[in-house]
């Protein structure tokens, strides 16, 4: 946001081209654009994964808890389906290589990880079969 506005001022600036402001006759307007750009970034929509009514249940899947060994170990949920999982809140409870479960997650877009061996998820619920 303040890119934007940073922008719209020195946009602003080229236009006018002047340094005074008694010389220049659209400082006013330089103002106001400004302004319009803040107060359209302000009322701007908030959208929420958690307040979003159309977002699907999440699917459930069955699968195996494993022990991953590269770059110092992580846990890695292997669905039934070959799907792997690199969940960010596996439980202790969980941490047991080979343990099946069945389990729902949420994708964590925009995440990264140097795992690399399946998507980085949430888990929202998982229990042991």
């Amino acid at each position: 946001m303040k890119y934007i506005l940073f922008l719209a001022s020195i946009a602003m600036l080229a236009v006018c081209g002047c340094g005074k402001e008694d010389a220049c006759s659209c400082g006013d307007s330089a103002a106001n654009a400004i302004a319009d750009v803040q107060n359209e970034a302000d009322h701007q929509p908030q959208t929420s994964a958690a307040a979003d009514t159309n977002t699907p249940a999440a699917k459930w899947y069955t699968g195996k808890v494993e022990w991953q060994t590269i770059e110092g170990g992580f846990w890695l949920l292997v669905a039934d389906d070959g799907q792997n999982f690199d969940p960010i809140n596996l439980a202790k409870d969980f941490q047991q290589d080979g343990l099946r479960v069945r389990f729902q997650v949420k994708e964590k877009k925009g995440m990264g990880s140097f795992h690399m061996r399946g998507k980085i998820v949430e888990i929202i619920s998982i229990q042991k079969l």
